[in-house]
């Protein structure tokens, strides 16, 4: 048993064509391969067998997999691991590796095995909203996402797009407002723009407001 998690640091990880294995075939293993898939992750799958989505993502050449069992090797040259099988006995061969190798990884439901724990998220385009119970409630991270997600609806990812539109735009005039006159017009009236699709129109405010701030 590793030592017992202190505060977690909060990060986010770029592992667009890093090597991301996945160790398990069940429909778990097939959720954190989507994932892992969605980031742009390059992902292989070990397991003595897999589930139909995740022979369905080897059958369209979106994972590797190798169907055996895991063994001492598997993690060289891998960035992020993922263990999600019943076997204690597999999760504490992969978490020993991954250590020697200095391999992050995770093993799914065991946060005290783990290097790292994945949050519950909010994903509106770009915009990607994290909740964390330090692994103590899944269903309290669960329950806070469902709130989340009924607050921020799908007009967020339009509003970021915009507004890192805006700031490019000004950027490359030379123009530079303030934290706080960015705070002052990313307002409600705003948001309303862009949840009714008039993004164009939302964009010539906000443009014009921080154009007249220092």
């Amino acid at each position: 048993m590793s030592e017992a998690p202190g505060a977690y640091y909060p990060i986010f990880l770029n592992i667009a064509g890093k090597r991301c294995l996945v160790i398990g075939g069940g429909q778990v293993a097939e959720r954190k391969a989507a994932s892992l898939l969605d980031c742009g992750g390059r992902v292989t799958v070990i397991s003595p067998r897999l589930c139909p989505e995740l022979e369905a993502k080897r059958a369209q050449g979106a994972i590797e997999a190798q169907v055996r069992d895991f063994r001492p090797g598997d993690l060289e040259g891998v960035f992020l691991a993922i263990a999600a099988t019943d076997d204690p006995g597999v999760n504490d061969s992969a978490v020993k590796e991954a250590h020697i190798r200095g391999t992050m990884i995770n093993v799914v439901d065991q946060p005290g095995e783990c290097d790292f724990i994945v949050p519950s998220v909010v994903r509106r385009g770009e915009l990607l909203i994290a909740i964390s119970t330090g692994g103590r409630s899944p269903a309290l991270a669960r329950k806070v996402r469902e709130e989340m997600e009924g607050h921020f609806g799908p007009e967020y990812g339009a509003l970021l797009d915009l507004v890192s539109q805006v700031r490019l735009e000004l950027s490359n005039r030379g123009c530079h407002p303030s934290p706080q006159a960015w705070q002052d017009h990313l307002d409600s009236e705003l948001i309303e723009m862009v949840r009714q699709g008039k993004a164009g129109v939302a964009r010539k405010r906000l443009t014009a407001a921080l154009e007249a701030r220092p």
